[in-house]
C-alpha cells in the first residue's frame, strides 16, 4: 500500500490514508473511520459511474446489508454513500475481509468456492 498525497475526508467520517488498488469500477483506499476509530476499505466509484443515475440506483440493492457478509471470503459492507457527487462503499478490512492483492491467494480463494459479487452489470 502506498500513502496518499491528499488524505481526503469523505462524509465527515472516512479519512483516506493509503491506496490499496485500482479496479474496473473504482479505486480502493485504506481509510480510517473517525466515528468508530477503525480501519476500513473505502471503494470510491469512478466519476463516470457516479454520474450514471441508473448505476447509482443499483448500489444499495446490489450491496450486502450493512455489516453483513455472505461468507468469510466476502468483504463485509459497513456503509455506502455520496459525498460531493462521488459515491463510495465502505468495507471491512483485516483478516479474511481485507482485499488481497496476491494473485496466488486470489486464485486459491476463487478455486476454493469463494464468490465475488460485482456491482457492475
Amino acid at each position: 500500500m502506498e500513502p496518499v498525497n491528499d488524505p481526503r475526508l469523505y462524509s465527515n467520517r472516512y479519512q483516506v490514508t493509503h491506496l490499496i488498488a485500482r479496479g474496473g469500477m473504482a479505486i480502493v483506499y485504506r481509510a480510517q473511520d473517525t466515528l468508530l476509530n477503525r480501519a476500513v476499505a473505502l471503494k470510491i466509484l469512478y466519476p463516470e459511474l457516479s454520474e450514471d443515475p441508473l448505476f447509482v440506483r443499483t448500489i444499495p440493492s446490489r450491496s450486502p446489508g450493512r455489516g453483513q457478509s455472505f461468507s468469510p471470503q466476502h468483504c463485509a459492507v459497513f456503509d455506502w454513500g455520496e459525498d460531493g457527487g462521488t459515491y463510495f462503499i465502505v468495507m471491512g478490512v483485516g483478516g479474511r475481509n481485507f482485499p488481497r492483492r496476491d494473485a496466488s491467494r486470489r486464485s486459491n480463494a476463487h478455486g476454493g468456492g469463494a464468490r465475488r459479487r460485482s456491482l457492475s452489470k
